[in-house]
């Protein structure tokens, strides 16, 4: 049973763009690491929205934040 919490595309960008600023992850890390930082009983409702939006868990967070430069070491 999913949770009626819910996590919309928008709350996921948010926290990866929150995480990705603080430097806790990289934007070149794939999505699936930022399975570390949601509620473990929340993760299979993130999915089949990271899904819906045709993203892969593959994919690097990068992908989810709107378009900037990055630069990382």
């Amino acid at each position: 049973m999913l949770s009626t919490i819910g996590y919309g595309i928008d709350i996921v960008r948010e926290e990866a763009g929150r995480l990705v600023m603080s430097g806790v992850v990289r934007g070149r890390e794939p999505i699936a690491h930022l399975q570390l930082f949601f509620p473990e009983r929340e993760w299979p409702a993130i999915v089949l929205e990271l899904t819906l939006c045709e993203y892969e868990l593959r994919d690097a967070i990068a992908d989810l934040l709107p378009s900037q430069d990055w630069y990382e070491d």
